[in-house]
């Protein structure tokens, strides 16, 4: 107990110092120096060489693939395919590695522009970029403490994975941060544009839905009117392509190795199970143990979500006042942490998505310069985020420990997204029985 305090005591001492020079400088030095043996041995992007895979100078603690850019090849390659009359849904023999493109049909678009795999290595440094300025955008002014944290995020297994393959997933962080700049407008015009793009990023995806949350910026009634009006948009989008949407799934990896989400923990003691299964008891048996199994993880979940709406209802007591929570940053967190939670209920996920981890890491690093009732959780929040984004590369040594920091970090923000939710929405949640006596 005493060592938590220490290091939360040293923790918010070093966050709350301020320096002479914007932090994030020394971030860009910070991502210069990790990407200079990456543009030199590729000769700038134009030369991978086979020793490119084994170099731990290059994307150290990535498992790399060549050719370069592979997921993002999986869309140029499938624009060519398209062309040539194929649905590369089901088939698409002209990506290098013969992966069916597991996107919706609206990425079909692309192959209309005349995209091939010439572009891919410059789509993925453009996209790279992109990310990258956009993240330093999100975070604005660091002391350097700050900017050392963002660092070991930023250079990371899990952010740099998105970072080589090109995955798509830094497009849809490119669309929400975009989002974010429209939303944080004066004007209802202005902030339904970012809705708008939330709902674009959706359509390309399907899983940015879960960051509608951050339309509960809005007075009640403006925000049922938005939040509808764009879930029933989505919601006919989804029934329009179901066909298309079921062969995405389909075609869809969906591991244990480089990956979080409720199902991943499901999937192993599924095999570890079945296996013993086979062994133990006759065929007939495992069929039921993976019936039991799905229950018990059904019934975790639910009392995970129900102890954190315990835990935010009970804290609700002690606060009374919005102001107190120190929400400054709350619609970036909210995005965030809403794509984590949602994707995580999906099922697995493959670790590029923890980018939108960076999201709220803003007001994270807010709560705990605070220190308000969220600075020590946060302040371990914010070690589960440093430590899951790292050591997720070595699964099969450090899978139970990725596990249990994935599920409590499941919980703090099922947590703090409840306990930072409006009022109005909370007079909801917390109604008591004589509550309802009285307004009937």
């Amino acid at each position: 107990m005493k060592i938590f305090q220490s290091y939360q005591n040293f923790l918010t001492e070093q966050l709350s110092k301020t320096s002479k020079f914007d932090g994030r400088f020394l971030l860009l030095v910070i991502l210069i120096l990790y990407f200079l043996p990456i543009l030199f041995t590729s000769k700038f992007f134009t030369y991978y060489p086979d020793s490119w895979s084994d170099s731990y100078l290059i994307y150290p603690l990535v498992s790399k693939m060549l050719p370069p850019f592979a997921d993002m090849r999986v869309i140029t390659a499938g624009a060519e395919c398209i062309r040539l009359g194929y649905d590369v849904l089901i088939k698409n023999p002209c990506d290098p590695w013969h992966r069916p493109m597991n996107y919706p049909q609206i990425w079909a678009i692309l192959a209309n522009w005349g995209l091939n795999q010439s572009h891919t290595v410059a789509l993925g440094i453009l996209c790279g970029l992109l990310f990258f300025a956009l993240t330093f955008v999100t975070i604005k002014r660091l002391n350097y403490v700050e900017s050392l944290l963002y660092a070991l995020v930023l250079c990371s297994p899990s952010v740099m994975l998105t970072v080589e393959r090109g995955n798509n997933d830094l497009i849809i962080f490119i669309i929400l941060a975009l989002s974010l700049l429209a939303i944080k407008g004066r004007n209802l015009i202005q902030r339904s544009l970012g809705y708008i793009l939330i709902l674009f990023a959706a359509i390309l995806k399907l899983y940015p839905i879960f960051a509608l949350i951050s339309c509960l910026k809005e007075k009640r009634r403006n925000f049922f009117l938005i939040f509808l009006a764009l879930v029933i948009s989505f919601g006919i989008y989804v029934i329009g392509n179901l066909e298309s949407l079921y062969l995405v799934s389909k075609a869809t990896p969906r591991s244990t190795f480089l990956a979080y989400g409720i199902k991943v923990l499901f999937n192993v003691f599924l095999l570890e199970l079945s296996n013993f299964s086979i062994i133990v008891f006759k065929q007939g048996f495992i069929k039921f143990f993976q019936i039991v199994m799905l229950i018990i993880f059904n019934i975790t979940i639910f009392i995970v979500i129900l102890k954190a709406y315990d835990l935010a209802k009970n804290e609700e007591e002690f606060h009374q006042q919005e102001s107190e929570w120190e929400t400054n940053q709350i619609d970036v967190f909210r995005i965030g942490a809403s794509i984590y939670l949602g994707s995580y209920l999906i099922g697995n996920n493959w670790d590029y998505r923890l980018i939108f981890l960076l999201f709220t890491i803003p007001q994270i690093l807010a709560w705990i310069k605070s220190r308000n009732c969220f600075a020590k959780i946060s302040g371990l929040a914010l070690v589960g985020i440093i430590l899951t984004t790292w050591i997720s590369y070595d699964t099969y040594r450090f899978f139970y420990l990725d596990e249990i920091i994935n599920w409590l970090l499941f919980l703090f923000y099922v947590y703090t997204l409840i306990l930072t939710l409006p009022k109005w929405l909370k007079s909801y949640m917390y109604l008591q029985p004589r509550d309802l006596e009285a307004s009937s």
